[in-house]
Formats: C-alpha cells, sequence, structure tokens
C-alpha cells in the first residue's frame, strides 16, 4: 500500500481500454480532477477499474456510452463507472457482486465471462478499506466504488 494518484491509475486504465471501446462503438468520457491522491496498491486499483471497464464494454450496446467518473468527498473518494444500455433487473442488484453470479443466466463463459470480475472487484476495494455498490435505472447503470481519503 502506498500514495499514489488516482487519477494517472484511471487516464492509464481508460488508454488500456480505448481499443475495446473503439471496437465497440462506444464513446467514452472521463470527468477526473487534474490529481486525487489516496493510499492502496496501485496494481489492485488498476485491476478494479479496468475490470470495471471491461464490463461496462460487454454490456453497453453499440453507439452507447461510458463515463468514469472520480471526485474527493469529505471522508473518502468516490469513483463510478456508468454505462448506458439495458438496466439490470432489481432482482439482481443485490448479487452482482457475489462469485459466479449472472444476470443474465442464458450467458455461458464463452459470451458473459467467468462472473468473478465484480467478485474481485469487491474484495479488492474492500481490502483497502473501501465500499462497492451498483445502481441500474434510466437507461444507465452506475458501479463505484469509494476508497478512505
Amino acid at each position: 500500500v502506498t500514495d499514489l494518484d488516482l487519477v494517472a491509475t484511471i487516464r492509464t486504465a481508460v488508454e488500456l481500454a480505448r481499443p475495446s471501446l473503439a471496437a465497440a462503438s462506444l464513446a467514452i468520457e472521463v470527468d477526473v480532477p487534474d490529481q486525487l491522491a489516496v493510499r492502496g496498491d496501485p496494481d489492485q486499483l488498476a485491476q478494479v477499474i479496468g475490470n470495471l471497464l471491461q464490463n461496462a464494454v460487454r454490456y453497453t450496446p453499440a453507439g452507447g456510452s461510458v463515463t468514469v467518473r472520480a471526485e474527493r468527498r469529505p471522508d473518502d473518494v468516490l469513483v463510478t463507472v456508468a454505462n448506458t444500455g439495458e438496466a439490470i433487473p432489481a432482482e439482481d442488484l443485490p448479487h452482482v457482486f457475489e462469485r459466479f453470479y449472472r444476470v443474465e443466466k442464458s450467458r455461458d463463459r464463452a459470451h458473459g465471462g467467468a462472473g468473478i470480475g465484480l467478485a474481485i472487484v469487491k474484495q479488492l476495494v474492500e481490502a483497502g478499506g473501501g465500499h462497492v455498490g451498483a445502481e441500474s435505472g434510466d437507461g444507465t447503470t452506475r458501479f463505484w466504488f469509494s476508497l478512505p481519503a
């Protein structure tokens, strides 16, 4: 665990995701301050943001958009990865961070991934003293995590 600039980590993850975003015909918006100091493991935070971006690319229909935001709040730092597209059903939302849980039961590993990306996100964020969550509705799905400031 070290002091790091979360904005640099976010920008790097977005650059790594750009080819996937372009291939899927998705727009990306990044709304972050110039700098955001946090304490954390840089590799783990890169994996968390990368996983959230991969999910956004996978579940956003062509022509849609992905938005990454980060902000400092009084007690923590909040990072949000949002995407346009079909909402996650309300009954599924509480389970999306569980290992092997899939919202679309028809998706197999070849089409929907292994169902462990969000479980890893939750594990890594909580190991750093943070929290995770998800909201979905009105054509937008938001995954967020917070880290202690």
